[in-house]
């Protein structure tokens, strides 16, 4: 997966936010205008559920564009936190998803009841399943480019309601046979899921925003780089911190002393250069001299 800038990121990201909310315009109006004309109550509160669900696709809008906010003085990393920001309140609405299946699932195990259905209801509940996928796997894939935790929760909030109408279907057909526990069962156990997928992306979004710790592997990358280089004698103190998708960090080189300050000054630029250009990190390294003659030096290094 090639590195986007923010602005790319940005444009990606909107670009998904304005589909979805354009998505869930149209369901609003076809479940509305279908609501009135059968005169069914549950279609009329579903379009409602529809447009509230706007809300997320503007939460992600908002997240990506002040994300794309270049630096300014009060905020000399940029603003690329607003997108952790944004996942973390897309994750939450998912949670909420969640827990209201379940309610919803142990109410209808405790409280069976036959569901009546026409036609167009059952027309309106295929395409909704239908339209909310195709929106999710649409999520899923621009998420998959740009790898971002704000998309795959938004595209998990738009396979949830997809979800959530093939339950509906079901129970349609489970109360011609006369069972009527089954989907109230099946909520109950994809509420789980839900719950945990929302958890899952809430720790990392929370994670971002605190500042967790570099990865392993990234920390042996940087010092297999620094590594490459002539009189380099070892390398320490490894910091990194992440604002979004842009990286920032430090590190101390050992060199030996006895180096001029020019040429140590050389190596080192190379250094962080190849570190950008390979890990998209912009890392500044701090020189620790070293006498090689040095007794304690000596020993050190052959225990080592």
């Amino acid at each position: 997966m090639r590195e986007y800038t923010e602005l790319e990121r940005a444009k990606i990201g909107i670009r998904e936010g304005y589909v979805s909310t354009i998505g869930n315009f149209i369901l609003f109006i076809v479940k509305l205008i279908f609501g009135l004309i059968s005169h069914s109550y549950a279609l009329i509160v579903d379009s409602v559920h529809s447009l509230s669900d706007i809300i997320t696709s503007v939460v992600v809008i908002i997240g990506f564009k002040i994300s794309a906010k270049p630096p300014d003085k009060e905020h000399p990393f940029g603003h690329q936190r607003a997108e952790s920001i944004a996942t973390l309140i897309v994750a939450v609405l998912l949670i909420v998803i969640g827990v209201e299946f379940a309610r919803a699932g142990i109410y209808k195990i405790i409280n069976p009841n036959v569901v009546k259905s026409n036609i167009l209801l059952l027309i309106i509940i295929i395409l909704t399943i239908i339209f909310k996928e195709a929106m999710a796997r649409y999520s899923f894939h621009l998420e998959g480019i740009i790898g971002s935790d704000t998309l795959k929760a938004d595209a998990w909030h738009h396979r949830s309601d997809s979800i959530s109408s093939v339950l509906v279907l079901i129970s349609i057909i489970a109360s011609y046979y006369k069972i009527y526990w089954i989907d109230g069962v099946m909520g109950v156990f994809i509420s789980a899921f839900i719950i945990f997928i929302g958890i899952k992306i809430l720790m990392k979004a929370f994670s971002d925003l605190i500042g967790k710790a570099p990865a392993r592997e990234t920390v042996q990358k940087i010092r297999g780089i620094v590594n490459e280089f002539d009189n380099i004698k070892g390398v320490h103190d490894i910091v990194l911190n992440s604002y979004g998708n842009f990286r920032v960090g430090s590190a101390h080189v050992v060199m030996p002393e006895s180096m001029s300050l020019k040429a140590a000054h050389e190596i080192v630029d190379r250094i962080e250069n190849k570190i950008k250009e390979e890990l998209n990190i912009n890392i500044s390294i701090h020189i620790d001299p070293v006498d090689e003659n040095d007794e304690l030096y000596r020993k050190i290094k052959a225990f080592l």
